[in-house]
């Protein structure tokens, strides 16, 4: 489990170098989690239409459907919830290390922390309340709805096979 902390005795030459690779990890996750949920709306895809292609007359399997569909969406929002705690341990560490290396108030992982521009809402050009806003409009809380609408779509497929 990695400590909040920053690592032991690191060596202020390195902190450039574990910068950097901490960037890149950050990156890297920020791909994974758009590749997982692409992907887990693709394979969505084709368990709806295999779903809306039987016929539940006649099939006795037809609930499997829904399960691999239930399984899916737990299975993806689980790595979700889990990639989303890596990128919160990274930004607390990068904001530390941004302190230590002196590059605080314009480093990176600082402005992922701060937002110096606040979302504005759609049609109105108003600006959102800043803590408002980062609870609001979030890619955590888009995921979070793409899982759970999908979840709720196949407990209403398995009920309806029961």
């Amino acid at each position: 489990m990695m400590n909040s902390n920053l690592p032991r005795q690191t060596d202020d030459n390195n902190l450039p170098t574990l910068y950097k690779a901490m960037l890149d990890y950050h990156n890297t996750l920020v791909q994974v989690r758009f590749t997982i949920a692409g992907l887990y709306l693709t394979a969505t895809g084709f368990l709806v239409n295999s779903w809306f292609s039987i016929d539940h007359q006649k099939s006795n399997y037809a609930f499997t459907i829904p399960i691999l569909g239930i399984s899916l969406a737990l299975l993806c929002w689980l790595l979700e919830i889990r990639t989303k705690h890596l990128l919160i341990n990274l930004g607390d560490t990068g904001i530390k290390i941004e302190k230590k290396m002196e590059i605080c108030n314009y480093g990176f992982f600082d402005l992922m922390d701060t937002q110096p521009i606040q979302p504005i809402l759609p049609f109105t050009q108003k600006v959102l309340e800043p803590k408002l806003a980062k609870k609001i409009i979030s890619h955590t809380l888009g995921f979070n709805l793409i899982y759970l609408v999908i979840f709720i779509f196949w407990i209403f497929a398995l009920i309806t096979c029961i």
